[in-house]
């Protein structure tokens, strides 16, 4: 099951009508000039904070899928770090189109910036706000799919990949319950959301005990 924006803005999108890998990474592409928006005195960027969201979430399950269903075997030591050593859902998708390791450039700086605004505002301290809370489970969320990125681009170092990704999903999963509760809409979306990560979260538990990563 896939969440959806447009489940938040209360139409329904059906899991088949999931986004390709390409334009989930095209999504996420915008992650640093979002960011860079949250440290302006009107950012403003709640819809696209939402779509972010929204697709770094499918992204790593996308991911993770690749790498628990053997999708990507660049553990060879002639293929291994190779640009073209494998790809994700490579029978419907051109992986020369798919620039991984460009995006976890772009999710790494987007986590500084986050962070940052995320520490300067004072989250964490008790006064939690809607946007505060929004900004850091983008930033765990980002880290996140860093993380599994790597796991998937680099098979020698997947096992310690997958850990730090699970230690983030966990971060990013109660932040954005602390959305959901301060947030005054009766959306559903949070609660997809929340579903989706949590299958995440199982399925992130299983890739990594021993045996599981190929």
């Amino acid at each position: 099951m896939m969440s959806d924006l447009n489940v938040r803005n209360g139409s329904h999108t059906s899991s088949s009508d999931n986004a390709d890998v390409s334009d989930l990474i095209r999504t996420l592409q915008n992650a640093d000039s979002n960011a860079i928006k949250h440290d302006t005195a009107n950012p403003e960027p709640e819809e696209m904070d939402l779509l972010l969201e929204n697709a770094s979430i499918r992204l790593s399950s996308r991911i993770l899928s690749a790498i628990t269903t053997d999708a990507c075997t660049s553990n060879e030591p002639e293929t291994a770090g190779s640009d073209d050593a494998c790809a994700l859902d490579h029978e419907s998708i051109d992986h020369e189109s798919i620039d991984l390791r460009s995006l976890t450039t772009v999710l790494s700086y987007a986590a500084g910036q986050l962070q940052r605004i995320g520490a300067s505002a004072g989250g964490g301290n008790g006064t939690e706000t809607l946007e505060n809370a929004r900004v850091r489970s983008l930033e765990h969320l980002y880290r996140m799919t860093f993380a599994l990125s790597k796991a998937y681009l680099d098979r020698s170092q997947s096992n310690a990949y997958l850990q730090a990704a699970y230690q983030q999903l966990e971060l990013a999963r109660q932040l954005i319950q602390d959305e959901k509760d301060l947030c005054s809409c009766s959306s559903k979306g949070y609660g997809n959301d929340l579903l989706e990560l949590f299958e995440l979260s199982d399925h992130l538990g299983m890739a990594r005990t021993p045996g599981e990563i190929r």
